[in-house]
């Protein structure tokens, strides 16, 4: 069969935008289920458990509820209404969703009672469990019984055991608790404050290594640092950083704990150095300020949210020599810390790892801005300026790493709040999908990354907040491109060299032509005999299709020329060269 170069080119130019197209529909969001159809779906507590989505929606006919999915319409279903009466007027969960070896634990009341103190309807929210179906969806104990609430909070796993708080009459107030999830198995730890009427009230539980940190009140010694592995006599204060004086004890008020390479980092203050970032190894000695001098005067005050990349902490605070907020980053040390880059001035936002580099929002001079930093003062740098219109709360979303990209909500004043990614670079920021068409918003929420899917609740302005998945870009080669965005997706090239003819042709050197015709991995005599065979012919066998060999009209012409001469003698002898036959279709040579 003899075919013309230029429908063969045709063709290559058909299966390129194919590969594209394809990649471009892979990635497009959708709508995975419109589970309330008279209105908003109201997703919370998104997590993952035994691969498949846990949540909590409401349907528009059973009220909260807990539900899964495996990402498909037909596979998001509704677990259990452990509340039938539940009119969302008022929240009986389920909520707090928290996986622990396999089995997800949460709160959630089944029943109202009557709050004569406060005059209305509150519900007996209590610890539960399940393994995904309705029979595996139970209460795990009443520990308030008589339908009143012990009300869980702050469930954190460690190992297999579930630490919480909660309130149990006969111990006046609000405790440090723990489930192995069985009624037996699940008791208070330790009556931390043991005085009537009176709560420890502990909270920001955190895990570190083997232990349980916390903040809590024993009614003597004020708000401190404590820790537990479980038992009662291991649940401990582990310093008294702000000590009592005379009449009562001091509040240290520990919080925003964070697990850095297994170090605890935390807020706190010593009743004289104001708000400053501590660490602890869990020992009295180990929990030491991080001053940032070796001096007692102050550099810096009223941090907030740490983040740990590699071996360095970074944090937002108030520097005492301008008053003004600025992003820090210490080594740990009480004296190794610094300014990351003294002439930006950060708003009050979070700060969050993506490919080993930090992301964070500036909001200033009515500008939202994306930034990123390596943790020095060049390599701190604004990516992309997003919105240059009045700023708004939208923009302060969290971000996630999808595989090395930043996905988060952004605004700007043509689309309103939608969801953007970034590579890094001010031209790879851009929006993903204005999934609410105009300048409403989606407000994409709940973002979870799973199974190379990412997850999120939107408003596409018909169906209400819903649940929309993002797959991700299919990537063939394992050299970090998509396939859509790479111009040999067939074979590994991440350099993405295209260097043939001169200009480049849009077909990456690894899959153009080259002058191994008969494919043994050598361009040699035989493969010259090949060439002149076919040199000035005006037609020839189309390698595309059925011919034994390949055949020398490498620019893809129509004709076999001088032209393509100079790239034989390029080739010719060469004992390394793109190889196009592993990626070849019979032997197809000039496509990929």
């Amino acid at each position: 069969m003899i075919l013309s170069t230029s429908l063969r080119r045709i063709s290559l130019v058909i299966i390129f935008l194919s590969i594209n197209s394809y990649a471009s529909a892979s990635s497009i969001p959708h709508m995975v289920k419109d589970i309330n159809p008279n209105g908003s779906a109201d997703i919370r507590d998104v997590t993952e458990m035994n691969g498949e989505l846990f949540f909590t929606a409401t349907d528009g006919i059973n009220g909260r509820a807990l539900w899964r999915s495996d990402g498909t319409e037909e596979g998001t279903v509704m677990i259990k209404d452990i509340n039938p009466s539940n009119d969302n007027s008022t929240d009986c969960g389920p909520e707090k969703l928290t996986i622990m070896n396999g089995t997800l634990f949460f709160t959630a009341g089944d029943m109202y009672y009557f709050d004569m103190m406060n005059q209305h309807l509150e519900c007996n929210n209590e610890l539960w469990k399940s393994d995904g179906t309705a029979q595996g969806t139970v209460l795990v104990k009443d520990i308030q019984p008589q339908g009143y609430s012990s009300d869980p909070r702050a469930l954190t796993a460690l190992d297999d055991t579930l630490f919480f708080t909660a309130i149990e009459s006969s111990h006046s107030g609000r405790e440090l608790w723990k489930s192995d999830g069985t009624e037996e198995g699940t008791v208070m730890i330790k009556d931390i404050d043991p005085y009537p009427g009176s709560s420890s009230m502990p909270d920001y539980l955190t895990a570190v290594n083997n232990t349980l940190y916390f903040g809590a009140d024993n009614g003597e010694l004020g708000r401190e640092l404590w820790k537990s592995d479980g038992t009662e006599e291991g649940t401990t204060l582990v310093k008294e950083i702000n000590p009592r004086n005379d009449w009562f004890g001091g509040h240290a008020y520990p919080k925003e704990l964070t697990n850095i390479n297994d170090m605890l980092f935390f807020i706190a203050t010593d009743g004289t150095h104001g708000q400053k970032v501590w660490k602890s190894d869990g020992t009295e000695v180990g929990t030491v300020m991080i001053k940032g001098t070796d001096t007692d005067d102050p550099i810096y005050n009223n941090p907030f949210y740490i983040t740990g990349i590699n071996d360095f902490i970074y944090f937002v605070a108030w520097a005492y020599v301008d008053g003004q907020p600025h992003l820090w980053k210490s080594d740990g040390t009480e004296t190794g810390l610094f300014i990351v880059r003294e002439d930006m001035r950060i708003s009050p936002t979070r700060s969050y790892e993506i490919n080993g580099m930090l992301y964070f929002f500036i909001t200033s001079q009515q500008e939202q801005q994306l930034w990123k930093s390596d943790g020095t003062d060049l390599g701190t740098v604004m990516v992309k300026n997003i919105n240059r219109g009045e700023p708004t709360g939208l923009f302060l979303s969290n971000i996630i790493d999808v595989n090395g990209t930043a996905f988060f909500l952004a605004t700007d004043e043509a689309h309103g709040g939608e969801l953007w990614k970034s590579d890094g670079t001010a031209a790879g920021t851009v929006m993903v999908a204005d999934i609410n068409p105009g300048s409403t918003d989606s407000r994409p929420s709940e973002l979870l990354y799973h199974n190379d899917i990412l997850y999120f609740q939107a408003d596409d302005g018909i169906n209400g907040p819903e649940l929309w998945a993002l797959p991700a870009p299919t990537e063939t080669d394992e050299d970090a491109i998509p396939d859509g965005d790479d111009n040999c997706p067939l074979v590994h090239n991440p350099n993405q060299e295209d260097t043939y003819p001169p200009q480049g042709n849009g077909i990456g050197d690894a899959c153009d032509c080259e002058a191994d015709f008969d494919c043994n991995g050598n361009v040699d005599a035989l493969d010259a005999m090949n060439f002149l065979w076919d040199f000035g012919r005006g037609a020839y066998y189309d390698p595309c299709t059925n011919a034994r060999w390949c055949y020398g009209d490498f620019d893809c012409n129509g004709a076999v020329d001088a032209d393509d001469v100079d790239k034989f003698l390029e080739d010719f002898g060469r004992s390394h060269y793109f190889n196009p036959c592993p990626a070849c279709v019979v032997r197809d040579w000039c496509s990929y």
